[in-house]
């Protein structure tokens, strides 16, 4: 079946890993299954773009690859198609023979929390990503470090709990490997029905049985989106930046980031991070930069905490938990 022109498959994502400003880029989808979100993506970047997808499952690169066509048709691409797949691991990019510093964006749906070895697919990310490219992905993180006894546990890792990365952890892999600190773009709460872990893991002592290696209290589980960026220039000062308005879909306003929205031709101070990154990315043409008007109201960068953004809506009810443990 089909829905506005793209044939549906299967996917398994947690978000909506489309940011703005895509014509003519070039996109790497970091976990691309059957294809949904390249197919997506092809339509965002248009002719003189291109998308590359990777995944580890040669099954859904061969369904992917069985559509293509019929994408490449219905977007009107057929004579030059936009969109390509690769069988392969996304801690082994060098292994795909993609060129290094290409990409202007970096794309990924739910996909790294399966992968056992995060810093090397983020440190894959970084080399072939132009400096002031982007990676922007959406991903399960745990409020705390997952215990070994949910580690080890292959359905737990299925479900993409086992494998979720502590938000700090991912502050602290992107600052080692050399990417701007990671920006939120957008949280939401993810939980579990306790019956469900109950068959999927009998030996978690917070269901009363045996454990050697319970849950930490308190872990929680989000659905977070996040945007890092490859450093150009660290040399950048405050500044006032002007949005044109420009970008598809976002003439009034345009969100960067969760609590950094621009108006239209309004002025918005902002700390050297965030004029860093807009100067070198590829939003950097839809900016206007200009002096501070008043030192005292710049937008600083700050560290946040996804979990504080949202409320436990599951405090006080029995029966649930993952989100609240």
């Amino acid at each position: 079946m089909s829905r506005g022109g793209i044939r549906l498959c299967r996917k398994y994502g947690c978000g909506m890993p489309f940011p703005d400003g895509l014509e003519g880029c070039k996109v790497l989808d970091l976990g691309c299954d059957a294809g949904r979100d390249a197919f997506v993506l092809s339509q965002l970047v248009g002719e003189h773009g291109i998308v590359v997808g990777v995944d580890m499952n040669p099954h859904q690169i061969a369904k992917a690859e069985q559509y293509l066509n019929y994408h490449m048709a219905k977007f009107g691409f057929m004579a030059l198609p936009n969109v390509k797949f690769k069988h392969g691991y996304l801690e082994n990019l060098q292994d795909l023979n993609l060129k290094e510093k290409y990409f202007d964006v970096i794309v990924s749906n739910c996909v790294m929390n399966l992968c056992s070895d995060k810093r090397s697919v983020l440190s894959q990310a970084y080399n072939h990503l132009k400096s002031g490219g982007e990676m922007y992905f959406n991903d399960i993180y745990a409020s705390c470090p997952i215990p070994e006894s949910l580690k080890e546990n292959n359905e737990f890792w299925g479900e993409r709990f086992s494998g979720a990365l502590w938000w700090e952890d991912l502050h602290a892999l992107c600052d080692e490997i050399g990417f701007h600190p990671p920006l939120i773009k957008e949280v939401n709460p993810v939980f579990l029905a306790v019956e469900e872990l109950r068959r999927r893991a009998p030996t978690c002592e917070c269901f009363c049985l045996p454990s050697a290696d319970p849950p930490p209290k308190g872990l929680r589980f989000a659905s977070v989106t996040y945007r890092i960026f490859k450093p150009l220039n660290n040399a950048a000062a405050p500044k006032a930046a002007i949005y044109n308005g420009k970008l598809l879909n976002c003439s009034d306003t345009w969100e960067f980031t969760h609590d950094l929205v621009f108006k239209t031709g309004v002025p918005r101070n902002i700390s050297k991070e965030y004029v860093s990154i807009l100067e070198t990315s590829r939003f950097r043409t839809r900016f206007k930069f200009q002096e501070v008007i008043d030192k005292k109201m710049i937008h600083e960068h700050t560290k946040t905490n996804p979990f504080d953004m949202i409320p436990d809506p599951y405090a006080n009810l029995s029966g649930l938990v993952g989100y609240s443990i």
